[in-house]
């Protein structure tokens, strides 16, 4: 990726990666060049065709089984219904929740849930109030 490093009346400046810098008109560039906007650079005889780079700056979403939930809501469900599975639900894991919901009467999901929802507070977040369960 090269790096738009000056924009001056008429021309634009770019920086390659191997260090070379090149000035190009700014009627030859398809779109209003800002410093330090990525571009692509490709060259054809004596001239240079450049193009906006995608943005890098977005959030790769890799499938790892797990759902992302807000942390407060996540955490509140399981401490204060999780003993009925309402926090699975939630989650989307609707077979647990009904396992929950079945067993509910043993006490047993009540306290497991309340074990869930203090993870769920200390666990880290993928991004700002989500976290995957």
């Amino acid at each position: 990726m090269a790096k738009v490093i000056k924009v001056s009346a008429g021309e634009v400046t770019i920086a390659q990666n191997n260090g070379e810098l090149i000035t190009v008109p700014d009627h030859a560039i398809d779109f209003v060049p800002k410093v330090n906007d990525l571009v692509e650079v490709y060259k054809t005889d004596d001239t240079y065709i450049i193009n906006k780079a995608a943005p890098t700056n977005h959030v790769t979403t890799i499938h790892t089984g797990k759902k992302p939930v807000n942390k407060i809501a996540y955490g509140l469900l399981a401490i204060f219904f999780g003993g009925i599975g309402v926090h699975k639900f939630y989650a989307g894991k609707i077979g647990l929740g009904i396992l929950y919901f079945l067993f509910c009467w043993t006490a047993i999901p009540a306290l497991v849930a309340l074990i869930e929802g203090i993870i769920g507070f200390t666990k880290e977040e993928v991004e700002p109030g989500i976290i995957l369960v």
